[in-house]
Order: structure tokens, then C-alpha cells, then sequence
């Protein structure tokens, strides 16, 4: 693809405290075969010097720009203040512990232009756990109901239409959101009628390291994320009978052993995975 006839892409990250991994995700980015990019980080308050290591970044390569919240004030406003400095037509997310493969932009942005009733568009990826890469299919087009058991989207190999990002006023900030500010964001986004894509192709791999996949780390996130399911699934019109157990979902989850739930997750993406094939 030529630059000259291909749109500018601002790629966002938010960090508080690099990650280890992070020069991995920088590589990854200059790594791209779609090179009409631009990345806009956010420092998030860190308070290990993150904010000089990437301002030597920005000296390094122009395409890099790093602004700065002065206090931690969570990924939702890093986000939205580096929209704010995006100069793309499209805005792609990404962590700074991860990966995009080469052709992630090319693949994404494509999709975009050729897909006009789609407001954003995310891909099947792998979970990388330190030791093994796991293959993790998404659902191409996720419905209403495909939000009531998690997110089908992954948020930090989505790529949207900056402008649909403003008509819902990006991400929803406050303490409620913390950790779900995408789950908020994708069923605002649904409930006004922008809808997003899977692509079937891995190109994204989404680290986890030692972590607990499946489990947060906190109650009162759980707590959090039971409000904002409420919120969304309301807005989603889903009705209410269907809508209460996934509610409870997460406080129920927030006290059972983390092997369990593991346990369970691994079922359930076994099993869609399955049916999934069959189709």
C-alpha cells in the first residue's frame, strides 16, 4: 500500500509504569508493512521515570509523540487524552506489554475502507503466557447477546473510526469503568448503532505472563464490573430476565478459587471454539 493514497493511523497507548515488554511492543509497531502511522502515548502519573524513557523515544522517531497526565488517572483518560492529539482518520489501540504482528495495520485499516458499515474492527489473536502462545478465535460479528458472557472484542488489537469514537465521547472515565473502560465503551458503541468486526487471522498477541487470565485481582473491581454490565446491558435493550445472571457473573466469579475459574473459562472457549469449527 502507498502512503500517499492510504489514511493516517493513530496508534494509542496509555501506560502507567512501562512494562518490561515495552520496547517489544515499539518494535513491533515500526515492524509494521503499513507504515502511514502515528502513535500517540500517554504517561499515566508513572513514578519510575517512564515519562524520560519515552521522551528519548520521541527525540528518536518523529512518529512518536508522548504527552502526559500528571496524576494516575486511569487508562480511560490516557486514552481519551491521546485522541484528543490524534491526527488519524482511524485510531488503533494497543498495550505496551504486546505485540502486533506485521501486518496488523495493513489488514486492519483495509478491512476499514473496504467496510464502511463498520465503526471498528478487532482480531482473532494469541494469549502469550511467557511459555506458550495459545490460539484464541474471536467471533467475526458479535451481536447483542455476544456481550453478555464478556467482551467479544479485544481491546488492545481494535482499530476504530476516529470519528465514531467522538460521536460517543470516547471512553467513559471514573472509578466505576476501571478495567472495563473497553467492555463500557464497546456496548456504548453498539447501543448507538456503530458495530464492530472480528477478523479471522491471529495478528495480535496479547501477553498475560504469570498473571491470572481469567481473574481480577480485586473484589471491588468485580463489584465495578457488575455496574457496568448493568449500565450496558440497559442501553443494549437486552431484557431484563436474560441480562441478571451475567450481572452477578463477576461477584460470583470474584469469590470462587481462581483454578476453578480457570477452569471454567478454558470450558467455555473449548467449547465455542468447537462449535465454532463445526459451523
Amino acid at each position: 500500500m502507498q502512503i500517499e493514497s492510504t489514511p493516517l493511523i493513530s496508534v494509542i497507548i496509555g501506560v502507567h509504569n512501562l512494562s518490561p515488554r515495552w520496547m517489544n511492543a515499539i518494535k513491533s509497531l515500526k515492524d509494521q508493512t503499513y507504515t502511514n502511522w502515528q502513535c500517540i502515548i500517554c504517561d499515566d502519573g508513572s513514578t519510575d521515570g517512564s515519562y524520560s524513557k519515552l521522551k528519548n523515544l520521541e527525540k528518536e522517531d518523529s512518529r512518536f509523540t508522548v504527552i502526559k497526565n500528571e496524576y494516575n488517572l486511569g487508562l480511560a483518560s490516557a486514552l481519551n487524552n491521546c485522541i484528543k492529539h490524534a491526527d488519524g482518520e482511524y485510531v488503533a489501540r494497543m498495550d505496551d506489554d504486546d505485540v502486533s504482528l506485521p501486518t496488523r495495520l495493513e489488514i486492519e485499516v483495509k478491512f476499514l475502507l473496504n467496510n464502511s458499515n463498520y465503526s471498528f474492527v478487532s482480531t482473532s489473536y494469541f494469549i502469550d503466557n511467557g511459555e506458550t502462545l495459545i490460539k484464541k478465535d474471536a467471533i467475526n460479528t458479535p451481536s447483542i447477546n455476544n456481550f453478555l458472557w464478556t467482551s467479544p472484542f479485544l481491546h488492545p488489537a481494535t482499530m476504530f473510526r476516529k470519528q465514531d469514537l467522538q460521536k460517543v465521547n470516547g471512553y467513559t472515565e471514573g472509578k466505576i469503568t476501571s478495567r472495563a473502560e473497553d467492555y463500557d465503551l464497546y456496548m456504548k458503541l453498539y447501543s448507538n448503532g456503530y458495530y464492530g468486526y472480528n477478523i479471522p487471522k491471529y495478528l495480535y498477541k496479547y501477553y498475560v505472563g504469570k498473571r491470572e487470565v481469567y481473574a481480577k485481582s480485586k473484589y471491588k473491581y468485580r463489584i465495578y464490573e457488575s455496574i457496568v454490565r448493568f449500565n450496558g446491558f440497559r442501553r443494549l435493550k437486552i431484557p431484563f430476565v436474560r441480562y441478571f445472571p451475567f450481572v452477578l457473573k463477576p461477584l460470583i466469579i470474584g469469590i470462587l478459587p481462581k483454578n476453578l475459574v480457570y477452569k471454567v473459562r478454558t470450558r467455555h472457549d473449548e467449547k465455542y471454539n468447537k462449535n465454532r469449527r463445526s459451523i
